[in-house]
């Protein structure tokens, strides 16, 4: 099973409930300290996770981005808002800011693979078994679709 896992900094908010005019109110909100929240998208439709790399004016590597992306009938189309997401750093979400840079509260976005998380890291490091799965869960979904 494969889900997107979507991490975004979430607050608490407690109630002070009362009662004016006959009617329920708030009477306070208080924020809590913000957490990392996270939250499991299920994927329906077949995916590709494509690698982009970013060269410099010389032709030289700089980096690459991890592109996640739904198949829609042997094509790779944007269809829904996590569609094109980029797979995150997991230093996106156990780091610190440092002092003077601006604070994230995400979203950032990693995949579940049969319950282990996969950072961007992880999945260049792997990127083998990542596209195995994938690729035997776009067979599994092709072949429930058939069944249906």
């Amino acid at each position: 099973m494969i889900k997107l896992r979507k991490y975004f900094k979430g607050y608490t908010r407690i109630y002070v409930h009362g009662t004016v005019k006959n009617r329920d109110v708030n009477l306070r909100g208080e924020l809590t300290k913000p957490e990392w929240v996270s939250h499991d998208i299920d994927l329906t439709k077949p995916i590709s996770l494509q690698r982009r790399e970013w060269r410099n004016l010389d032709g030289e590597y700089i980096g690459c981005s991890l592109i996640l992306s739904e198949i829609v009938e042997d094509k790779m189309e944007i269809t829904s808002w996590y569609d094109g997401c980029v797979i995150s750093s997991r230093t996106s979400i156990t780091e610190e800011p440092k002092p003077g840079t601006e604070t994230n509260n995400g979203p950032f976005f990693c995949l579940n693979i049969d319950g282990k998380e996969y950072w961007y890291d992880d999945i260049l490091e792997n990127m083998s078994i990542v596209q195995a799965c994938i690729s035997n869960y776009n067979t599994e979904l092709y072949l429930k679709a058939i069944d249906d």
